[in-house]
């Protein structure tokens, strides 16, 4: 009992929400409620929502994630996207305009937020540094003597 305890307590991400569970945990699940624990005092126990353990006890088990089902709206326009988000320095409500605008695709600035998710991380990274590659450049002028700034 105490190894299915152990085995589950970080089953949630980074945001705080349940991420999908593995067959073990899952099975995890199933013997705490086998030896009497409620869902309740499951979910308490190890760390995850009351309605996650109902479902799985309901489905006598480990269920595949199904998936939206569909193709995301956006899709189709990813690479468009994705340049039209470098071009406007990552604002996303200027792209969701131009979608609009340019494809006749009207899509919420949430939806368009979604779309360029992985692609503002970049962004950000790549934002960081050159802001470090400025300074370092003004520095090392600043050091040796050369006060030209740019």
């Amino acid at each position: 009992m105490e190894d299915a305890v152990v085995a589950m307590t970080s089953l949630r991400n980074e945001a705080g929400s349940d991420v999908m569970k593995s067959p073990d945990e899952v099975g995890a699940i199933k013997r705490l409620h086998e030896l009497g624990w409620g869902a309740k005092r499951i979910a308490r126990e190890l760390g995850i929502s009351k309605n996650t353990v109902k479902k799985y006890l309901a489905a006598g088990g480990w269920v595949e994630y199904r998936g939206a089902g569909r193709p995301a709206r956006l899709e189709p326009h990813r690479d468009w996207i994705g340049e039209e988000y470098r071009k406007h320095r990552g604002n996303a409500e200027v792209v969701r305009q131009e979608l609009e605008r340019q494809k006749g695709i009207t899509a919420s600035l949430r939806t368009v937020e979604r779309a360029v998710a992985g692609q503002r991380k970049l962004f950000a990274a790549e934002a960081k540094a050159t802001l470090r590659l400025i300074f370092f450049s003004q520095y090392s002028r600043f050091v040796t003597g050369n006060f030209l700034w740019h």
